[in-house]
């Protein structure tokens, strides 16, 4: 799906292994690349990348996960239990994750040249990609696709 959304944009996407990436930006093997914010900060690819589009176009979940067999076999009781506490980590992963990128940006921003898109520039951005919804919506299922298009 990646790989069609940046060729939809005129670019010709090289997916490669992780340990790569930082040289080839280095060598200009490749011209940018597509990662989190955390990832991109960690990985320090602001030595070797000058600028930053933040464009919140994708967004990567966090899962937390259960045998559903096991879960089913637990007493009403315990499910709610685990549904509550999980419902209050989610919410405390999502703002220390938040309050995270924030400082992250903020060292980006010394030594990096961020864009962030006009409404009209976003706009555009929604008008290229409608196709590959309609590629993937067989994928992602329509309940997903429509949840992601509201936002």
């Amino acid at each position: 799906m990646y790989v069609d959304l940046w060729e939809r944009f005129g670019a010709n996407p090289v997916q490669m292994s992780f340990s790569e990436l930082f040289p080839s930006l280095q060598q200009g093997v490749v011209d940018g690349q597509e990662n989190p914010i955390d990832l991109i900060y960690s990985s320090k690819f602001n030595e070797v990348q000058k600028y930053l589009t933040m464009w919140n176009y994708s967004y990567d979940a966090i899962v937390l996960g259960m045998n559903k067999k096991t879960f089913d076999s637990l007493h009403p009781e315990d499910q709610k239990i685990i549904r509550e506490a999980a419902a209050k980590a989610n919410e405390y992963q999502i703002k220390l994750a938040r309050e995270k990128e924030t400082e992250q940006i903020k060292e980006l921003e010394k030594s990096m040249e961020f864009h962030y898109p006009t409404e009209a520039e976003m706009n555009v951005f929604r008008e290229t990609v409608k196709p590959i919804y309609e590629a993937y919506e067989s994928v992602w299922g329509k309940e997903l696709l429509d949840a992601f298009r509201s936002n």
